[in-house]
């Protein structure tokens, strides 16, 4: 790895979207279109980027399968609440500041957005007092070296940010996002980056895990029926 640049200083705003579970659960086709019409009400997600999960297929059970992206916006902006999008699906928001980033290769390489990939890695920590240790070593046990080692002799890997949450303080919430981002994911080397994930996941049983299609402007009903199929059911939340 090279070009680290350190305390960035930037602040994002994460959502993660997952899907309520209950016993008296609405059909799945009814669960897309609940969703398709909250997110067109929300003015909040036409900034910004739109994480969908390329896991719907191979990990239907993926927690999260939309994450949405923005920059921090100035003046103080107030976050969503939890059930906005209306009791079938938890909305999570928490505000998060760029510690540390590593630069591999130019970002701004002109490249098909539709051809980009964004490993997603989320941490929870109770201890506070770590905090300086985790920051100081996050490319070991975040696994950051590891993927970048792994993958980037098939894919260019552009830019590895790991974040801090600053606000809420809320548990459910990461304390700590790993973003890296790689391109080109062709139909060609999709199932190699799939099964690095899995195998991944399986190898460090820590932490939340998932690799997304980045949406740069959505159809939102066709991001909705690609990640709940008629055929999904999901008999419970995956606690992490």
């Amino acid at each position: 790895m090279s070009q680290e640049v350190s305390n960035k200083g930037e602040r994002a705003i994460f959502t993660f979207i997952s899907s309520q579970v209950k016993s008296d659960r609405k059909p799945i086709a009814a669960q897309k279109s609940r969703l398709s019409k909250e997110l067109q009400k929300q003015s909040w997600f036409e900034e910004g980027r739109l994480l969908v999960t390329m896991e719907a297929e191979v990990n239907p059970a993926v927690y999260f399968p939309l994450i949405h992206y923005t920059e921090f916006r100035k003046p103080q902006h107030v976050l969503l609440k939890s059930l906005v999008l209306g009791d079938d699906f938890m909305l999570d928001q928490g505000i998060y500041l760029e510690v540390k980033r590593v630069t591999l290769n130019d970002e701004e390489s002109g490249e098909d957005s539709n051809q980009k990939a964004v490993i997603i890695l989320g941490f929870r920590s109770l201890d506070s007092t770590l905090g300086g240790a985790l920051e100081a070593t996050w490319k070991d046990w975040t696994g950051a070296r590891v993927i970048h080692r792994s993958l980037a002799q098939v894919f260019r890997l552009s830019r590895l940010s790991f974040y801090r949450r600053v606000e809420p303080q809320n548990l459910n919430l990461f304390s700590y996002v790993l973003w890296v981002e790689c391109s080109p994911v062709t139909r060609r080397n999709q199932l190699l980056l799939l099964d690095f994930v899995q195998r991944f996941r399986m190898e460090r049983m820590f932490g939340y895990l998932s690799v997304y299609r980045q949406e740069d402007s959505f159809s939102t009903s066709a991001v909705v029926n690609g990640i709940l199929s008629d055929g999904d059911v999901v008999e419970e939340n995956v606690n992490i």
